[in-house]
């Protein structure tokens, strides 16, 4: 069994916590400005400098301190803005636990994930706060010591005052605004007070992240500031980031995948971290920022591509645009790059955007190579939570599209599996690791072995020509046939989605029981809907069966796809676009046997209007 170990190829910074990676850029970038946020898309935006930034992150310190609110768990919650890293910072630096999460669960679930962590404390926006407002039973609130409001400048008419009368139902908690905050917290420091808190033990378990799951499923992973930071150092031994570099924060902040590698970053560069305005203001945000960098999905790479195609062949430029492709691979053999010379209105539209790092699913080889060649570096990698996320990436001198590269500088990674070639369990050794799962040590010993080795539930190859690993599917979604023969999902789908067409928005492909009991592979596409006469049932119906017979074709007999359908609503998903394989399946099977259909009466069919006739029952 081969065990890979990660290479530096620069010079990596050393940090003991995140208030030390932040207090190190504050020295050196103290006037450079670190945040540009808008409390509103048609405001202007504000910028803080470092210092500003650090002055009111004592502030909020301050502020906790003098009102014994240190020392707790604190909970972070709300959308991207300026205010959730002011919290997240102020957190690191004096609590004992800093635990972010995701404000797309249901009042339900985030209700379950307080009282699970045993949250002291809630940072929260106004507008995730109001959701609360629906429970009769709001004892989860009730029971902490206090809530901070982030972003009511953001917060609408309505929200603020149906605020003024949830207080009253909550009139025993300590409520306050985190400008109230930082301003008590201002004249606090103006009288030289001490701030009583606990030094963080940077090898403490001190961050609380909760998995995407159901509320039952979501597990807890615990990590040490010290492993967070190291993540970002180990980063930096494999990419060059230019000083001052403009980031776009797009991602939730509470995944790790944003938050260690976009938001700590950017700013152990000295960095400038741009929120982003919404999902509709991204590329009006990349060209007014002139965003260089953002950590992104590769959903956001197909809406780049299929609109700089569309610019493309609406301006008549294929011949043109391929005849530079071709000179810019001449030049680059020679050692002569001219690409963001050659391709500087293209790039124009993207705010001469310069790295993008990738995570979450593979992207298509096309829009690799695409990008690529008109001069923007796209780095897949791989992590999880687990991992602080990031274990394994391409890097600046490791290309290898449609593998997700070599384990970061130090790390070890292998593949569980006694046949070479042969798809095993990914797994990984190292700093980065996590320390266990919150308050379930069955669930950690399963997945830490006593050496060390994390196993990821990934099943993987190593090419052992790039020496590079190769993501196969995920374990638990592995689908074992009648005859006990193996299928990850996964596979089937990349190779779908790698050919990168148009009308194919996501893909999802399961097992079912057909009619004769046997189990057979089905596939759910959500397709984009182009317009409202194009492309017609029969249209699709023609496409996808000619897809379906051309995969068959490319995989072994017992891979291949039995039936089919589609859609155009969005698969459940997590935060980061992952599906949410159990709930999905759930859901057609319930729809199926709400109509008492067999499947023949699916296969073939756009399930949308299957789903309205329940609807309609109702």
């Amino acid at each position: 069994m081969t065990i890979l170990r990660g290479k530096a190829y620069y010079d990596m910074p050393q940090y003991e916590n995140i208030t030390d990676l932040f207090e190190q850029s504050v020295s050196k970038y103290g006037k450079q400005y670190a945040v540009t946020y808008r409390n509103n898309p048609k405001d202007e935006p504000i910028n803080i400098t470092y210092q500003e930034m650090s002055d009111q992150i004592e502030a909020i310190c301050q502020n906790w301190s003098v009102h014994h609110l240190t020392n707790k768990r604190v909970a972070i919650l709300g959308s991207n803005s300026y205010q959730w890293i002011l919290s997240y910072f102020a957190a690191a630096k004096c609590q004992d636990f800093v635990i972010p999460l995701d404000n797309l669960l249901t009042v339900e679930e985030i209700s379950s994930l307080l009282t699970r962590s045993k949250s002291n404390m809630l940072c929260i926006d106004l507008t995730s706060l109001m959701k609360f407002s629906e429970l009769e039973d709001l004892s989860v609130l009730t029971n902490l010591k206090s809530i901070q409001i982030m972003n009511i400048a953001k917060a609408s008419k309505k929200n603020k005052e149906e605020f003024e009368q949830f207080k009253i139902r909550l009139k025993d908690v300590k409520i306050f605004l985190t400008e109230d905050a930082i301003e008590a917290g201002n004249v606090l420091r103006n009288q030289n007070l001490p701030l009583a808190y606990k030094k963080v033990d940077s090898n403490t378990d001190s961050i609380l992240i909760f998995t995407s799951g159901t509320t039952a499923m979501a597990k807890g992973v615990l990590l040490t500031q010290k492993s967070i930071v190291t993540d970002v150092s180990l980063l930096h031994g494999i990419v060059y980031f230019p000083q001052k570099l403009r980031s776009l924060s797009m991602l939730p902040l509470n995944h790790t995948f944003e938050s260690t590698c976009g938001m700590l970053g950017t700013i152990s560069i000295g960095g400038h971290i741009h929120i982003y305005d919404g999902l509709r203001y991204i590329q009006k945000n990349l060209q007014e920022y002139q965003i260089q960098m953002f950590i992104g999905v590769p959903a956001i790479f197909d809406s780049f591509y299929n609109r700089v195609q569309t610019q493309i062949k609406k301006q008549g430029k294929e011949k043109k645009i391929k005849f530079a492709f071709n000179l810019s691979r001449f030049l680059l053999k020679l050692g002569i790059d001219v690409r963001r010379k050659l391709f500087k209105e293209i790039l124009s539209n993207l705010g001469n955007l310069e790295l993008a790092i990738v995570g979450a699913a593979p992207m298509k080889k096309e829009q690799l190579e695409f990008f690529h060649n008109i001069g923007i570096r796209i780095l897949e990698g791989y992590g999880l939570t687990e991992t602080s996320p990031v274990a394994i990436a391409n890097n600046d001198f490791i290309f290898e599209p449609g593998t997700i590269g070599q384990p970061l500088p130090g790390i070890e990674a292998k593949v569980d599996t006694d046949i070479p070639g042969e798809p095993g369990e990914l797994m990984v050794r190292g700093p980065i690791v996590m320390s266990g799962y919150y308050q379930n040590d069955e669930a950690t010993k399963e997945a830490i072995t006593e050496d060390g080795w994390f196993r990821t539930g990934d099943l993987a190859t190593l090419d052992p020509e790039r020496n590079c690993f190769k993501i196969s599917g995920r374990k638990k979604s592995m689908i074992v046939l009648d005859n006990g023969k193996k299928v990850f999902p996964e596979e089937i789908e990349n190779l779908i989605k790698l050919k990168g067409y148009a009308l194919i928005k996501d893909i999802m492909v399961f097992n079912q029981k057909a009619d004769n009991d046997k189990t057979v592979l089905s596939i759910k596409f959500v397709l984009n809907k182009i317009d409202e006469t194009f492309p017609s049932e029969k249209e699709i119906n023609q496409f996808l069966d000619q897809l379906i017979a051309d995969i068959n074709l490319e995989v072994p007999s017992f891979k291949r796809i039995k039936t089919y359908f589609y859609s155009y609503r969005d698969m459940i998903s997590t935060s980061t676009l992952k599906i949410k394989r159990e709930e999905e399946k759930k859901k057609i099977e319930k729809i199926k046997e709400h109509l008492d259909l067999r499947w023949d009466q699916i296969n073939r069919h756009n399930i949308d209007i299957i789903e309205s006739k329940i609807l309609s029952n109702l």
